[in-house]
């Protein structure tokens, strides 16, 4: 089991890909409702500050890491307090749920830390 391996790159930004078995909870938030911290705020365009626009780049990530293609995309918000953020301002953890057998499909712009059953996807890894 590793958390080390390199991040993938998806819209100009980096983000480590894990698989879990299993996360019964499914209160993730809806990334339409979510701010993105990882861009510059522009008071102009309220919904280019949500991660909504991410959503098909992370549907692709996640399928080309192993995801079915079936189940809620859903975020997991992290805040400054908790490691891995370390003071930082917060970040999210997109989730999905793969429907046919439970593997929960993870994805961070920070790495995540070691824990039992967490396995990172390697960068290079892409499934058919």
């Amino acid at each position: 089991m590793t958390t080390n391996a390199e991040p993938w790159s998806v819209a100009g930004r980096k983000f480590y890909v894990y698989t879990f078995h299993h996360i019964d909870l499914e209160s993730g938030l809806p990334p339409e409702s979510v701010p993105d911290t990882g861009i510059e705020f522009d008071a102009a365009s309220p919904m280019s500050q949500t991660c909504e626009p991410l959503v098909p780049a992370i549907k692709d990530l996640f399928k080309k890491a192993g995801w079915e293609g079936d189940g809620k995309v859903e975020i997991f918000c992290i805040p400054p307090f908790l490691p891995p953020a370390n003071g930082a301002d917060g970040f999210v953890i997109w989730h999905v749920k793969q429907e046919n057998n439970g593997t929960s499909w993870l994805a961070s712009e920070m790495r995540l830390f070691e824990c039992e059953n967490l396995e990172a996807v390697p960068a290079e890894t892409v499934w058919p």
